[in-house]
């Protein structure tokens, strides 16, 4: 999923592409943005009895075969942050507001939204664009830029921040 130039999220649901989805979960399928081709899925899990959005949680999973990707939880107040850890458990980012940091606090990105919000980009530490967001249709597309060819946690990083918006 991660080798993907640009990705198509499609917005939460409760039509799971595998049997056995969680009680109450919503899943965002991960496709292919110029195939359509299906690359995974991300698992929303149910907040639990919080009334605030502590403890939100999910992850992002790879097809065929459903081997997870990375996760992401949400913790902390007032400050949000989501961390994002990989598929052994080891943190690769956080998730601050607009900003997506290293686990010691980085910068990587930062998520700059077009005029009406429908659309955006990502932009690095030397300011410009490393990827840009759309809705479309019902979802959102993610395109990474060439310089993140070779950086899956950086990544990682960008879709925990989509995904979490």
């Amino acid at each position: 999923m991660l080798e993907r130039a640009a990705l198509w999220l499609s917005a939460p649901s409760d039509a799971w592409p595998l049997p056995g989805g969680p009680a109450g979960g919503r899943v965002r399928l991960l496709l292919d943005a110029d195939s359509r081709e299906l690359v995974g899925h991300a698992a929303l899990y149910p907040r639990g009895w919080w009334p605030w959005r502590r403890g939100r949680r999910f992850a992002a999973f790879e097809a065929p075969d459903a081997s997870l990707v990375f996760t992401g939880r949400a913790a902390g107040w007032p400050e949000w942050t989501t961390t994002v850890t990989d598929a052994d458990g080891h943190p690769v980012a956080l998730v601050r507001g607009a900003y997506v940091l290293t686990p010691g606090g980085e910068f990587l990105a930062y998520r700059q939204p077009r005029a009406g919000g429908r659309g955006g980009a990502f932009l690095g530490p030397d300011g410009r664009a490393i990827a840009h967001w759309e809705a479309e249709g019902v979802g959102t597309q993610v395109r990474f830029g060439p310089e993140l060819q070779d950086d899956p946690f950086t990544k990682m990083g960008i879709l925990a921040a989509v995904i979490a918006a």
